[in-house]
């Protein structure tokens, strides 16, 4: 049984994709979902970055996200190398026809509250995580109050929930990737050379929940799951979605990103 796209708005943010019902064998939910189809790096700068494996990256970003300790919606690759994914009503919404992609990235909808004014509490949440959104190279999120939804409890003020974090390694942006920011760690002996900065260093999760070697962190990248859509839903390793030079290129990214942060999540409390 294949997967069923209805497609219930225009396009949202920058990129192809909108508001949708997906259904299957597992049921049904509202969600959004986003792809990408070219690219625009260039101009001298080298990378293994596939357009088509964008939402791969989204979900991957999104997973870390998880690791350290901050809240997202719940995320997916769906499927469609077999190409039994099958929209609906794209044509109603002004929108191209979707279909054809080998993958789709998925958020589900959550509920946000339309207000666009930061409060105290909110701000405190926001800047208290700052740290972390800083190493994952994705702090530009910060003052784009759509992309995030604040909800006051006890225990931190509050809790943040990132609605759109976009990917960290590679920018999308019109429906192409777009460099993100300049690579340093250009070659295998910058790398090793990295990971030996970054070896033994730890982090609390964001929620307490967790320990987190950062270079551990980055040399198990490619074994992480990333939960997916097909016939049922399940996870795959992230090698099994991309290739392994994408996998090196992300890792460059990584830790660059932690190193680069390293002082921010000392600062804050947060290196153990």
């Amino acid at each position: 049984m294949g997967t069923k796209v209805r497609i219930i708005s225009e396009r949202k943010g920058s990129n192809p994709g909108g508001k949708c019902e997906i259904s299957n064998g597992f049921g049904s939910f509202s969600a959004y979902f986003k792809y990408c189809y070219g690219s625009h790096i260039g101009n001298g700068e080298v990378s293994s970055f596939n357009a088509h494996n964008q939402p791969v990256y989204e979900a991957l970003t999104a997973e870390l996200a998880r690791i350290f300790g901050l809240k997202t919606p719940e995320t997916f690759v769906l499927l469609n190398k077999r190409r039994d994914v099958v929209f609906y009503d794209w044509r109603e919404h002004g929108g191209k026809d979707p279909s054809g992609r080998d993958y789709y990235f998925v958020s589900r909808m959550v509920p946000n509250p339309k207000s666009t004014e930061e409060n105290l509490r909110e701000k405190e949440a926001l800047n208290a995580e700052i740290p972390y959104l800083e190493s994952l190279l994705i702090s530009d999120i910060v003052g784009r109050r759509q992309n995030y939804a604040f909800a006051p409890n006890g225990t931190y003020g509050g809790d943040i929930t990132y609605l759109d974090l976009g990917c960290s390694f590679v920018h999308a942006k019109e429906g192409h990737l777009k460099a993100a920011h300049k690579l340093r760690i250009a070659t295998g002996k910058d790398f090793k050379k990295a990971m030996k900065k970054l070896n033994g260093k730890k982090v609390m999760s964001r929620d307490g929940s967790r320990v987190i070697g950062l270079a551990e962190l980055v040399e198990g990248v490619g074994e992480i799951p990333i939960p997916i859509l097909s016939a049922r839903k399940g996870f795959l390793d992230v090698w099994a979605l991309i290739s392994g030079e994408e996998i090196h290129e992300i890792q460059r990214h990584l830790v660059q990103g932690f190193l680069d942060g390293w002082e921010g999540l000392r600062d804050a409390g947060y290196s153990v």
